[in-house]
């Protein structure tokens, strides 16, 4: 909850009911005060990619789950080919 958005709410509350004292007026404006939206998350694909290991091994602790899911995770989809060999010269 941002603080300003909360002071200015109760600020509004109490120049509509000013017969409130500033403690009544933070009391009563807790029960209309929306605040703003948080924003949604963004999804982790390694997580999804950790559950997603998990659910086919059910039965494997979490430990081996994580270094099971390390040797298939990729990054990035077009992984470059490695070079056969490098030329020095």
């Amino acid at each position: 909850m941002s603080r300003q958005a909360w002071l200015a709410h109760v600020k509004a509350y109490r120049a509509e009911n000013p017969s409130l004292s500033w403690r009544e007026a933070l009391d009563a404006a807790r029960e209309s005060y929306k605040g703003p939206e948080a924003k949604p998350r963004k999804e982790n694909k390694w997580l999804v990619h950790v559950m997603a290991v998990k659910t086919e091994n059910p039965t494997v602790s979490f430990k081996e789950v994580l270094k099971l899911a390390k040797t298939s995770y990729h990054t990035d989809t077009t992984v470059p080919p490695v070079p056969q060999s490098v030329d020095m010269s």
